[in-house]
């Protein structure tokens, strides 16, 4: 969910083809054939396994997805709140945390954004595996501004500008995210929103609209 706050996280959220492109363009630079892909997004999953297609991009695509809890429960709230009222639970989300680190940190290309202290802690153990820095793909920033071995000016310094100028806007988080307890969201509701008492939760849908 980080990638939906870029007005203070300096993310932004990528399509299945912006992945799509950069897989099938590593795919033909470095000869791999398979794709291990973390999401718990069924939608998202699918978007990207359409835009392979669409690109011809034979890859076989192996999925980490947890689809026990439907896309429109995740996207109700941020991750942090519906775990605080049991929506998920921390323990399965926590170890399915674990299963994908470790699972991309098996393969030998790494895609993904560097905003991400996961795609981070991935790579570096993907290097550590290794023993060798590996071939990566960033869809946002570079590892770090410090890092000029891993620094292309001209991807990442148009991105580093966007984070340096949201940065501050970082302190707005604890007055403005999206706040939910169950107790105060009584009301069935077909889409997410405010509750009606209390001290306005964000509450998730509880029913399928008509």
């Amino acid at each position: 969910d980080a990638c939906r706050d870029g007005a203070y996280m300096g993310r932004t959220c990528s399509s299945g083809d912006d992945y799509a492109r950069a897989c099938c363009d590593a795919g033909r630079k470095y000869g791999f054939g398979t794709l291990i892909v973390a999401t718990d997004s069924s939608s998202a999953l699918a978007e990207l396994t359409a835009a392979l297609a669409e690109r011809r991009c034979p890859f076989t695509v192996k999925a980490t997805s947890d689809t026990s809890v439907d896309d429109k429960t995740r996207e109700s709230a941020r991750v942090e709140d519906l775990l605080e009222s049991n929506v998920l639970d921390s323990a399965k989300e926590f170890a399915g945390v674990l299963v994908d680190v470790f699972l991309l940190a098996s393969g030998d290309v790494y895609i993904g954004k560097f905003t991400s202290n996961l795609d981070r802690l991935a790579y570096a153990l993907l290097v550590a595996r290794k023993g060798v820095a590996a071939p990566y793909v960033s869809l946002d920033t570079a590892w770090s501004k410090d890092t000029p071995a891993l620094f292309d000016a001209a991807t990442h310094r148009p991105l580093q500008k966007l984070l340096n100028e949201t940065l501050h806007k970082s302190q707005l988080r604890n007055i403005t995210r999206k706040k939910l307890r169950v107790d105060e969201c009584r009301a069935p509701r077909a889409v997410a929103g405010w509750s009606e008492t209390g001290s306005r939760w964000w509450c998730p849908a509880t029913t399928t609209s008509a």
